[in-house]
């Protein structure tokens, strides 16, 4: 009787590590296709494993899931760095921005530019890289 409720309950613990990790994995990939407008970083397959790095991977044993330890091995991504860690999606992401400040630059100053892009809640760093590479 212990053998059949120590296994099954390893088995839901199994599962729901693995099921949440495909799922920061997924989210992390669609993050980068969609931040890379619409297109994969070379490949579907590469994408992947910049998002499997990005998640990281379980290191978790038997003896934790047994113990509960297992809830801190939950993979984290954010989502909001991958434009500093995918050198392509730092590129696309800032001649998007750039064409945004060249076009409010004949109506408007930096400033108001800066305030106007920020409200629409592009990253400041992008904008400035924007502003600083139009100059």
């Amino acid at each position: 009787m212990f053998i059949p409720v120590v296994g099954g309950a390893v088995g839901a613990a199994l599962d729901y590590l693995i099921a949440t990790q495909m799922t920061w994995r997924v989210g992390a990939m669609v993050s980068m296709y969609f931040q890379n407008g619409g297109n994969w970083i070379e490949s579907q397959r590469h994408t992947f494993d910049l998002a499997k790095r990005m998640t990281g991977s379980m290191h978790i044993g038997v003896s934790d899931l047994l113990n509960g330890k297992f809830k801190n091995h939950t993979p984290r991504a954010d989502l909001n760095e991958i434009r500093q860690e995918v050198p392509t999606v730092w590129k696309n992401l800032l001649a998007n921005v750039r064409r945004l400040v060249s076009m409010l630059r004949a109506a408007t100053g930096d400033d108001k530019i800066r305030d106007i892009l920020k409200s629409q809640g592009i990253p400041i760093d992008l904008i400035d890289a924007a502003l600083a590479q139009l100059d």
